[in-house]
């Protein structure tokens, strides 16, 4: 809610009248499969935000921003109240933490970016979740022809983050990207039969 609300109309009606939801509660029932997230600083602080802010574990934000990303917000709002007291017991994670080499290439590679604007990847989470949810998922990670963990760090910056922070995060990628593109072409050019295993 809005923290400078003033009271204004509210429905006092049944919400699944005016807007039914047009999801099986049953899908959601139990995060039957895992995904592995390297999380960087950035984001697992803005997590621990709302961890603090919703006395809610990190598993359960995760879950939360991420059914969100591909379902939308009301249909949350409709899971959350059917299934309130099935919420908390969607709380098993198991955390690995690990030990992350830093990058030593010079020039701005896109994990340097990453890190810049992320900070370091310190965090190795397995995630459990619903299978229907993975599975929605993976399909907009394919459809933006992104790696799996690639999109899920980027819908999680600019949940957690904002428009604005992941639009400069973006340009900055891409500057980088087009910039390593000539080296690219030329390593490729000298690879060609005949020629001498440059790059």
């Amino acid at each position: 809610m809005w923290p400078c609300a003033t009271r204004g109309s509210r429905f006092m009606g049944d919400i699944s009248e005016i807007s039914p939801s047009a999801l099986e509660s049953e899908d959601f029932s139990t995060n039957a499969v895992s995904i592995k997230l390297w999380l960087p600083e950035k984001l697992v602080a803005a997590i621990d935000v709302l961890c603090d802010q919703h006395d809610a574990s990190r598993p359960d934000v995760l879950r939360w921003i991420l059914f969100e990303h591909v379902f939308g917000r009301v249909e949350l709002a409709h899971l959350k109240r059917r299934m309130s007291a099935q919420l908390k017991e969607m709380e098993k994670i198991e955390i690995m933490r690990s030990a992350r080499r830093s990058a030593t290439e010079e020039g701005p590679t896109p994990r340097e970016i990453n890190a810049r604007h992320l900070g370091k990847a310190t965090e190795d989470l397995k995630l459990f979740l619903p299978a229907r949810l993975k599975l929605e998922l993976q399909d907009l990670a394919d459809a933006a022809k992104q790696a799996f963990s690639d999109y899920l760090r980027a819908v999680l910056a600019r949940h957690l983050l904002g428009e604005r922070f992941f639009r400069d995060w973006q340009a900055a990628l891409a500057k980088a990207n087009a910039e390593a593109e000539p080296s690219f072409r030329e390593c490729s050019r000298l690879r060609q039969p005949g020629s001498l295993p440059a790059c």
